[in-house]
């Protein structure tokens, strides 16, 4: 049984069913996904595009799947209560852009192969992609998580929110990282050149990422660690610390602020 309970700001509704319900829909073709509400998301490659709801009994159509201009917008006005399973399954050839502005997750079924793919984060949902791409740009505005597995080509990431990033499998041509929140970011693989901004409380750490070349400027408080084997230039006038890793053959470093770079 579902109460739709009228407020004045959204109707209320309340799952007391057992079990689930599946619904799969016909739209038309998209490559982006917006997702605005509290439903999850699945998103799994494959040359024929599915979309499946899945929801406890009686919700189903209370979860709009609509698509405009190429983008598919998830959502589900309302509120929801005691609600234990709300999500869309995606199947797509291939997709470019991923929002999150709700508290809904999205993460991949399997690896996901694409190319030049964009990604923001500005609600409170995860996200979790498996992928084989060339080049991904992202950013976080909102206190959701990302986590991202493989990656080539540049990886161009900023961090603005209380979210945190941990990305792993990288083998990079270029990454361009920019903390000016209280989020963290965790990276492993290799790049043949790193450039950080770091302007704010959040720690970087990229002793896992293994990097010939980086630039490095440091104006926050949170600390910051990086692995460069080659040639570093660091400037550090914020009052976090910097840890050097790697022994690059080339460094020229500056300390203007309360924090110190050290040469591990």
């Amino acid at each position: 049984m579902f109460i739709g309970q009228m407020t004045q700001a959204a109707p209320v509704w309340l799952s007391n069913e057992k079990g689930t319900e599946t619904e799969t829909r016909q739209l038309a073709t998209f490559t982006n996904i917006i997702s605005s509400g509290s439903v999850d998301i699945i998103l799994k490659h494959g040359t024929v595009q599915e979309i499946k709801v899945v929801t406890d009994k009686g919700l189903a159509h209370k979860v709009r799947t609509e698509v405009n201009d190429n983008t598919l917008t998830v959502s589900n006005p309302g509120q929801y209560w005691n609600v234990k399973v709300l999500r869309v399954y995606i199947t797509v050839p291939t997709i470019k852009e991923i929002k999150l502005t709700g508290s809904g997750d999205l993460e991949t079924e399997g690896t996901f192969p694409c190319n030049d793919l964009l990604f923001n984060i500005r609600g409170s949902g995860d996200i979790k992609l498996n992928l084989n791409t060339v080049n991904v740009k992202g950013s976080i505005s909102g206190s959701g998580d990302a986590e991202i597995y493989g990656v080539t080509g540049v990886l161009d990431l900023t961090l603005s929110g209380s979210g945190d990033i941990e990305a792993k499998g990288l083998r990079l041509a270029k990454l361009l990282l920019q903390v000016s929140g209280s989020g963290d970011a965790e990276l492993e693989g290799v790049a043949e050149k790193v450039t950080i901004g770091h302007f704010s409380s959040g720690d970087i750490s990229l002793t896992r990422l293994k990097a010939q070349d980086g630039d490095l400027e440091q104006r926050g408080s949170g600390d910051c660690s990086i692995f460069v084997t080659n040639e570093l230039n660091v400037s550090n006038s914020g009052s976090g610390d910097v840890y050097v890793y790697g022994n690059p053959m080339k460094k020229r470093g500056s300390s203007h602020g309360s924090g110190d770079i050290y040469y591990k």
